[in-house]
């Protein structure tokens, strides 16, 4: 369990990197602070969630990424109520959109 809670510490931060502020696009459709960090929690959550289940997540279920605090530590910015997520597939790709603003990649 220690060593399940270790490696899942670390993913976190390696998603984290990757997925990280610094690394949004600088262009005329920036994505808003408050957003672009819901996006980047919910998809380290949903790609960690995967990794430990044979059946992958194809519907956004955030209370099944918060349960335990186990995917998803912090809540998200609900600033904006027109944002709402779900998990689409482009190109065979998972991505984590939003209603409003669209998707990370």
């Amino acid at each position: 369990n220690e060593i399940n809670k270790y490696v899942n510490e670390k993913i976190y931060r390696e998603l984290y990197e990757l997925y990280g502020k610094k690394n949004q696009p600088k262009n005329e459709k920036t994505i808003p602070d408050e957003c672009y960090d819901n996006l980047r929690k919910l998809t380290a959550a949903v790609e960690m969630y995967d990794m430990d289940h044979i059946k992958m997540m194809q519907k956004l279920d955030i209370n099944e990424l918060r349960r335990n605090n186990t995917y998803l530590r912090s809540d998200l910015n609900n600033n904006d109520p027109e944002c709402s997520y779900s998990i689409i597939e482009s190109n065979g790709e998972k991505m984590i959109q939003c209603s409003k603003h669209g998707h990370l990649n």
